[in-house]
């Protein structure tokens, strides 16, 4: 079965009724596939056209109410066959121009329908053919626009590129320009902010350094384009306090690149009141670094002619100028650091030759000491109470303690550590000096003390204590400055754990357990963050805060203690130091108590005394005599050890000068410990107990005691030894 032929949708205009008769017959007679619909006038036809679309119309030219003109005007889209009299060609002519499709010309007998079919599939063939024209036509402008958009664009990029590479070309140029400026150990900055600004075009370029305080930052250098008014003079110094979003972003290594000043976020609208209303309208800020984590300043591009779009190729270019800068910086520092170093080296071995002098001046006081002082204290235990001498031998103990405190100075001065290690009230050292305290702080500032009952005692050598202690309240005085003031000494015992102990200034691992504190607080100007952690470098002062003279002595001194240190400080709101040392069991109070048990101690056997200076063997000689001992002297280590080998016996115990000609302490030690293993030796010497007990570790020795002695200490150490 054949597929049925589509209908055609067709329109006829005829206002003859015969004309319509002889239409349809036709139709119908050749079977044609139209789908056709009437129209007998020109008004019904525009009735029709206004609620059917048809494929094609087919209008007689007259008709009684106008022509087929206004049909064609009308209906553009559609094609029109014009059905016109015989012989009216001009007629046809005036359709065709005026849109329509093809025409017919009608005769008399009705055979124009034959051809009729043919114009009508002609008609809509070229209808087809227009649209598939038009259809061609818009893909082809439709191609040539875009071939054409493509050509541009790629015009456009291979220009952008070719401008960026030759802008490259000049940052590159310039930053190798710039890096042989840095050959020079003076380098001139201003120089180079004029080679980076011209080459990235910018109006307006410099540098901005801290201040020694930290607190504002300076404009050191500048460049200015032709015409552009410099900015030096109005902004040579910037209050950081007036920067806190600006600076916080550079601290942190962050650019600030700003397109456009007036989209600058709400979070910087001090920086845009205090800064961009200085005709700025973009600009980029680059932070500088002298060392990784040390901020020292930034450098800084101005544009105040446009907005402009800071490239990725400009923000290297200024980075990499920084990086110079700041290794230019750091050199600078480590240039003024090594000429520092180098006189300190000079001082310090000037001060070696003098320490060596001081420790061995204060070494012979010792052993001078030991004998004023201790012939003092045995006279006073010998007198009555009411002698009228007793007060001068008091002044004689008395100066000779002082004349004792100096030496322990000039031993130290000498660097040779800690001294005496005896159980200490930390109270009473503090009220032992507090007219000392005192009179050593301004007449503004005033000295509040606060001190806890029933604390624990601590092991320590008071004279180091009381430099800690003087040192604190010395350093938080300069810290309050003129202004008035209040300094606070609190003493108290706490137990600390393991993660409290680890946030302390000293590096290494205390033991958690009972800590005796003092805390020495001030409400002066503070410390910040940077001050705080370097305040105990060696080499570090921050006179301009108030802290740091004498810290690292402190930090030396609490270490060789076994404690800790931690510091609490804000900028404006004052500084508290805490002091940890590890107590011991007995309670402070009770510490006279355990002295005068040591006083009513005698023993017995016999003692060997070894040592050069003979006022030293006569002092101790009557000491240990006192104490209930027989004695045996030697005046050098040969003799002693000959003495020991005929009385080893008898001998319970060898007190042992360190310093002696021939044969020195260590030596006479070492032989002594070859005829009798277990002999207990307590080595005696005017230098610290730390210097010597370090050459003898490990080596038996059972005790260490300090010149000069009273006789009360002494007692106390052979009953400590020999009652182990």
């Amino acid at each position: 079965m054949e597929p049925k032929e589509k209908e055609i949708k067709l329109l006829l205009i005829e206002d003859n009724p015969i004309d319509q008769t002889a239409f349809e017959r036709f139709i119908k007679k050749e079977k044609l596939p139209y789908r056709y619909t009437i129209a007998g006038s020109l008004n019904e036809a525009k009735k029709i056209l206004e609620s059917e679309v048809f494929e094609i119309i087919v209008a007689d030219y007259m008709l009684g109410d106008g022509t087929a003109l206004e049909i064609i005007y009308d209906k553009k889209d559609t094609p029109i066959i014009v059905v016109t009299g015989s012989g009216d060609e001009n007629v046809a002519v005036t359709a065709i121009k005026a849109g329509a499709y093809d025409y017919i010309i009608k005769d008399i007998d009705g055979r124009y329908l034959t051809t009729l079919p043919v114009t009508i599939e002609n008609t809509l063939k070229r209808k087809q053919d227009k649209i598939e024209l038009k259809k061609y036509s818009e893909n082809l402008h439709e191609l040539v626009r875009e071939r054409t958009y493509k050509l541009e664009s790629e015009i456009n990029r291979r220009k952008l590129i070719e401008e960026r590479l030759l802008h490259r070309l000049k940052i590159e140029e310039a930053i190798a320009k710039s890096s042989k400026l840095f050959i020079s150990r003076n380098v001139d900055l201003n120089l180079l902010l004029q080679i980076i600004g011209e080459a990235i075009n910018v109006n307006r370029t410099y540098i901005f350094k801290f201040n020694n305080k930290l607190s504002a930052i300076n404009n050191i250098n500048e460049w200015c384009k032709h015409g552009t008014k410099s900015k030096k003079g109005m902004l040579k110094t910037l209050d950081i306090a007036n920067l806190p979003w600006w600076i916080e972003k550079l601290k942190n290594g962050t650019n600030i690149v700003v397109n456009d000043s007036k989209q600058l976020s709400f979070c910087a609208m001090y920086e845009k009141e205090n800064y961009f209303g200085h005709d700025v309208i973009s600009l980029a800020i680059i932070p500088i670094f002298s060392s990784k984590d040390y901020f020292s300043g930034f450098i800084g591009f101005e544009d105040i002619e446009k907005e402009r779009e800071w490239v990725q190729e400009d923000i290297e270019a200024i980075r990499v100028v920084a990086e110079m800068i700041g290794v230019y910086w750091e050199r600078i520092a480590m240039d003024e650091e090594r000429a520092r170093l180098e006189l300190q080296i000079l001082n310090t071995q000037k001060l070696e030759s003098l320490g060596i002098l001081a420790g061995g001046i204060a070494h012979d006081f010792n052993n001078l000491l030991t004998a004023i002082l201790g012939n003092a204290d045995l006279a006073l235990s010998q007198l009555s109470p009411v002698s009228t001498v007793r007060d001068n031998l008091i002044a004689i103990e008395k100066a000779s303690k002082q004349a004792a405190d100096i030496c322990k100075q000039m031993l130290a001065y000498s660097g040779k550590g800690r001294f005496e290690i005896y159980p200490t009230d930390l109270c009473e050292v503090v009220k032992e000096i507090t007219h000392l305290l005192e009179v050593s702080i301004s007449k503004n500032t005033i000295l509040k003390y606060n001190f806890a009952e029933n604390i624990p005692a601590i092991e320590a050598d008071t004279a180091q204590v009381r430099q800690v202690i003087m040192n604190l309240i010395t350093n938080a005085s300069e810290a309050i400055g003129k202004d008035n003031g209040v300094i606070s000494i609190s003493i108290g015992s706490m137990e600390c754990t393991i993660e409290y102990l680890n946030d302390t200034f000293l590096n290494y691992e205390l033991p958690p357990g009972l800590y005796v504190f003092i805390d020495v607080s001030d409400n002066g100007i503070g410390m910040d963050k940077e001050t705080l952690k370097r305040i105990f470098d060696p080499f570090f002062t921050t006179k301009f805060t108030g802290r740091g003279l004498g810290l690292a002595a402190v930090q030396g001194i609490v270490r060789g203690h076994k404690g800790g240190i931690k510091v609490y400080s804000e900028v404006g709101e004052g500084t508290t130091f805490k002091i940890l040392f590890p107590s011991l069991k007995i309670l402070a109070k009770d510490l006279q108590k355990s002295h005068s048990e040591a006083i009513d101690w005698y023993g017995k056997g016999t003692i060997l005394i070894v040592d050069d200076e003979e006022f030293v063997l006569t002092t101790a000689s009557q000491m240990v005599e006192r104490a209930g001992f027989h004695v045996i002297t030697a005046s050098n280590g040969l003799d002693a050890i000959e003495l020991f080998e005929k009385h080893c016996n008898e001998i319970v115990c060898v007190i042992l000068d360190l310093t002696m000609p021939n044969m020195n302490g260590e030596e006479t030690f070492r032989e002594l410990n070859k005829i009798k293993k277990d002999i207990r030796v307590i080595l005696s010497s005017g230098y610290n107990e730390q210097e010597v007990i370090t050459r003898f570790a490990g080596k038996g020795l059972a005790g260490f005691l300090q010149k000069p002695y009273k006789f009360s200490t002494f007692k106390a150490k052979l009953k400590e030894i020999l009652t182990r």
